[in-house]
């Protein structure tokens, strides 16, 4: 699935009730903090996360993503599936149609299609997505 469709599958309603809920509970722990310069002091307000800010938010606080019910986790793509993705994009190359890990190619290698490393997977109340990343 494409990037795009997973976040507006899953992540949209999520993001959409953080968003209303943090509009009428100011409550600054769900807020992203913005520091600004008040004369020689530096004064701290809050906003509401972007929604990139809202996902990376949920990444990496078990405690935010718990309380907006998002997960977000960021698998390492095995070899063998690495291998087949890569392959589906670049057939031309004259490589073997099978995984062979003793005769991998350079995925880095610019002259070929980019090969994804990771996968995100995203969830929100039952529904799961998942795009390469």
């Amino acid at each position: 699935m494409k990037k795009d469709d997973a976040l507006n599958v899953v992540v949209a309603q999520a993001y959409r009730e953080y968003l209303i809920e943090t509009l009428i509970d100011s409550n600054p722990e769900w807020l992203e903090p913005l520091p600004r310069v008040v004369g020689d002091e530096v004064v701290y307000g809050a906003r509401s996360y972007s929604i990139d800010g809202f996902i990376e938010r949920c990444r990496l606080d078990p405690v935010f993503s718990e309380r907006w019910g998002l997960t977000v986790d960021w698998l390492v793509i095995p070899e063998d599936k690495r291998y087949n993705l890569w392959f589906n994009n670049n057939y031309e190359t004259g490589m073997e149609r099978f995984f062979n890990p003793d005769s991998l190619p350079d995925y880095s290698n610019p002259y070929y299609e980019p090969t994804p490393d990771r996968e995100v997977v995203v969830a929100f109340r039952g529904s799961t997505a998942s795009y390469y990343e």
